[in-house]
């Protein structure tokens, strides 16, 4: 699981 910067944060969550 890798987090990548993204600018939306439910994006970040669900990537995670």
């Amino acid at each position: 699981m890798f987090i990548k910067h993204v600018k939306s944060p439910k994006l970040s969550t669900s990537v995670s």
